[in-house]
């Protein structure tokens, strides 16, 4: 079950390295790559998967995010979509502390809602999310969501 209250917005973006594109890249939609002619790297079974399959991408995935870097870093792919916090933290931790400075992002390709997901099996899971939410109400509830720079955001019970 979902509460109202998101804790968190994923922001998928496209990360490239700004040696090769010094211009930058104008993405607004993953299928933009298509007519750029960028090669994606990809790790199986991600989201977007499906959308390079739709789309007859012919993208190189590999089964792990550090394979994903490592591919980029070594210029066997043009381009790699990752949640943007995450893909800033993975550079470094992969690659290295100086790497962020040689990458750039897109803007971002797909934006969601995350949630904390209460279970409908747990005998106190609707009383928990709605204990969640009525403290995400309060005055220290709105000053916590202020930090994830969630609040005015909150929505119905699903993502």
């Amino acid at each position: 079950m979902f509460p109202r209250h998101p804790i968190a917005r994923t922001r998928q973006k496209g990360f490239y390295k700004k040696s090769r594109f010094p211009d930058g890249l104008q993405i607004d939609d993953v299928v933009d790559i298509k007519s750029l002619g960028l090669l994606p790297v990809g790790v199986a079974s991600y989201w977007y998967e499906g959308v390079f399959r739709n789309h007859h991408i012919q993208p190189e995935i590999v089964t792990t995010s550090g394979a994903a870097w490592r591919f980029l870093e070594a210029d066997r792919a043009d381009i790699y979509f990752e949640e943007e916090d995450v893909g800033w933290f993975d550079i470094a931790r992969i690659l290295g502390d100086y790497a962020p400075e040689r990458y750039a992002t897109t803007g971002p390709v797909l934006s969601e809602n995350m949630f904390v997901l209460f279970s409908r099996s747990h005998p106190e899971g609707v009383m928990l999310r709605d204990a969640f939410d009525a403290f995400m109400e309060t005055p220290k509830g709105r000053d916590l969501c202020k930090q994830w720079d969630m609040c005015e955001r909150a929505v119905k019970n699903h993502p």
